[in-house]
């Protein structure tokens, strides 16, 4: 849905996703860990999937850059 609305950098905004949630467990834990590196990585290859996704949702959307329809 972000990649779709903000087509601009879809990837980026897939990651953010899928890495605030490391960051929500992590908070919501009380304490960081030793394996947060692997935690880290670990999402960003579940978020392979999702990356693919907003790519393609970015290509379909009217929010195109410069289209002058950002309402």
């Amino acid at each position: 849905m972000l990649a779709f609305r903000y087509p601009q950098n879809p990837i980026l905004l897939t990651l953010v996703v899928f890495q605030s949630q490391l960051l929500a467990m992590c908070v919501r834990s009380g304490e960081l860990g030793n394996l947060w590196p692997l935690g880290m990585a670990l999402f960003a290859v579940i978020a392979l999937p999702g990356m693919l996704a907003a790519k393609v949702a970015a290509g379909r959307s009217p929010y195109q850059a410069g289209s002058g329809s950002q309402g």
